[in-house]
């Protein structure tokens, strides 16, 4: 059945299961940044291709997408992007439609717990898998954990999921505890030089 538009009519059931769809891959492709971060670059997308695709995202190539971004978003918003180029659903981020996906996705969000992990430098990876899986028991899906490096941060890590911390840094160790920990990694640079 056509509406008076000329689109075909879509039951609720398929348009549940798109949207839900598209929430899965803007969350596995911006998992590494933060809510706010990812709605923040979705509104500047949202944006940009409105006032920038004159409407239309049909012909748009991914050169077009570089150029109306510019950089402005991450790598991981980019990735979701693509994705919906790949689809031919960047239509999506137009006009009535990006406003609706914004809508949806702010809605979505704001009932998603987040985690933040901060580190004083980034973690390598096997450990942040290790990690995360430790995490995910606590906080199951859809709970979204965030890694974040700080710093300010004396080894160790501080977790935060909004209403308390677990702080396992060094600053938070007594001066005792510091000094041995010290002398452990003097100990095996040693060793590792003779």
């Amino acid at each position: 059945m056509n509406t008076s538009n000329g689109h075909p009519q879509i039951s609720p059931e398929i348009r549940y299961s798109i949207g839900r769809e598209i929430i899965s891959v803007l969350n596995s492709c911006t998992i590494n940044i933060s809510i706010e971060q990812t709605l923040q670059e979705l509104q500047l997308a949202v944006e940009r291709f409105t006032f920038g695709s004159h409407g239309s995202s049909r012909d748009m190539t991914m050169s077009d997408v570089d150029t109306l971004l510019r950089g402005d978003v991450s790598l991981d918003t980019m990735s979701f992007i693509e994705w919906l180029h790949h689809r031919k659903l960047l239509r999506l981020l137009v006009g009535k439609n990006g406003r609706l996906l914004l809508s949806f996705c702010t809605r979505y969000y704001r009932s998603v717990p987040q985690v933040k992990c901060s580190t004083a430098i980034p973690l390598r990876e096997s450990f942040r898998v290790k990690l995360l899986t430790q995490l995910r028991i606590l906080y199951p899906e859809p709970t979204r954990i965030v890694f974040e490096t700080v710093p300010s941060l004396m080894a160790g890590c501080v977790i935060s999921d909004g209403t308390r911390n677990v702080d396992m840094s060094l600053q938070s160790r007594t001066p005792q505890y510091v000094r041995r920990y010290v002398a452990a990694l003097q100990k095996v640079r040693e060793m590792h030089r003779g």
